[in-house]
């Protein structure tokens, strides 16, 4: 699974949701994704989701709607949209 977009801030989805899985003892592999960041709830933060080795069964993509983000995330290899 890939969190795209996950923040730092704690009050944000995306970081709730790292925060979360970690804490569930989520047992599959878990990437986030923020340009911005080297870590996410304790997880290393990858600046790409072309970074992530390997494909990526469920990718959640955590970036505000307005977000010139949005668009460039689905574009990338191995990303798929639906």
């Amino acid at each position: 699974m890939a969190i795209i977009g996950a923040s730092r801030r704690a009050d944000t989805v995306g970081s709730q949701l790292v925060r979360n899985l970690v804490l569930a003892d989520y047992a599959g592999k878990l990437y986030v994704v923020n340009p911005s960041a080297e870590s996410v709830a304790g997880m290393p933060a990858m600046p790409l989701s072309n970074d992530i080795p390997g494909e990526v069964e469920v990718a959640v993509v955590a970036v505000p709607a307005k977000s010139s983000k949005t668009s460039s995330v689905a574009s990338q290899p191995r990303v798929c949209s639906a």
